[in-house]
């Protein structure tokens, strides 16, 4: 694995070129996007890739609830694509801010492996959006006593709007379903038991219902329909509006499908209301960035 910081790397050599692309002088003031770090891991193991990190800066970064990189277009000086259309770690899904993250945002951008021959890279293209939840009220939605909106799809416009159906279960609800989605797939096995294809599917289907929730006592479970990606992040909020931090979240499926599972703990039953947050073209901030003939470390 190599590591080299980017500004170096582009500042220092005469190859090495950063453009700054942006619609209007407005827009470079909101966010721009520097070179920070490179880090080439050319192997064939499960950590290869190529991960880049770009620093964000700029008046839209200070109220900034998340950001993500999504890139357009990257080749090596072979010609090789570095985008293979792969989900590779949720590398455009929203990364949320800290406090911690104010003095030094940064995100990165995950490629495929370079070829072992290339020496630099030819382009590397994209836009870094950030999203700000201040610029349009329709990508907060707030659910209110959430223990009576249980099990049925949340009623908001907003998530209409946003092509999302997004329904909460307890753990008591999912363990319910469970189990009588667990009876009625043996009943069909059953009358499939001559049939391999049909028996595959339905112990595919058990399988898929046994991993898609999951939790201890004190989880919530959030199914998601329709374009995930737009979901940045969901809280918990107690009685006084204050956010109730969660132990852990864990995550199946994506695209248009998608299972969150929320660990409260013994904090669940202080749980009074859900604030979802939806990346709605209003609320988002855009930096395009161009990285031109890049030295590989």
């Amino acid at each position: 694995m190599s590591r080299r910081p980017l500004r170096q790397t582009i500042l220092g050599s005469g190859l090495g070129l950063l453009l700054l692309l942006a619609l209007s002088t407005s827009a470079l003031a909101q966010a721009r996007v520097l070179p920070a770090e490179i880090k080439d891991s050319r192997t064939t193991g499960s950590f290869a890739g190529l991960e880049i990190e770009l620093k964000v800066i700029g008046d839209a970064v200070a109220d900034a609830k998340a950001l993500r990189a999504i890139p357009a277009a990257a080749t090596d000086d072979t010609g090789r694509n570095l985008l293979d259309g792969e989900d590779r770690g949720g590398a455009e899904e929203f990364r949320e801010l800290s406090r911690s993250d104010r003095n030094a945002v940064t995100v990165t951008l995950k490629l495929r492996n370079p070829a072992r021959q290339a020496m630099t890279l030819k382009e590397v293209s994209g836009v870094v959006e950030l999203f700000v939840p201040q610029r349009d009220p329709a990508s907060v939605v707030v659910i209110a006593d959430i223990k009576k909106t249980a099990g049925a799809p949340f009623a908001a416009p907003a998530l209409a709007a946003a092509g999302l159906e997004i329904t909460m279960w307890t753990k008591a609800q999912v363990d319910a379903r469970k189990k009588a989605e667990r009876e009625r797939l043996k009943a069909r096995m059953e009358k499939t038991r001559n049939d391999p294809s049909a028996i595959g599917e339905t112990m595919g289907r058990m399988v898929g219902e046994m991993f898609s929730f999951g939790g201890s006592e004190g989880s919530l479970s959030f199914q998601i329909k329709g374009p995930t990606k737009k979901i940045v992040g969901i809280e918990f909020l107690d009685a006084k509006g204050a956010v109730l931090s969660s132990g852990g979240r864990m995550t199946v499926g994506g695209g248009t499908e998608q299972t969150r599972t929320y660990d409260l703990g013994d904090k669940l039953a202080q749980a009074a209301r859900v604030r979802i947050y939806v990346a709605t073209e209003a609320s988002l901030v855009r930096a395009p960035f161009t990285l031109v003939g890049v030295p590989l470390p």
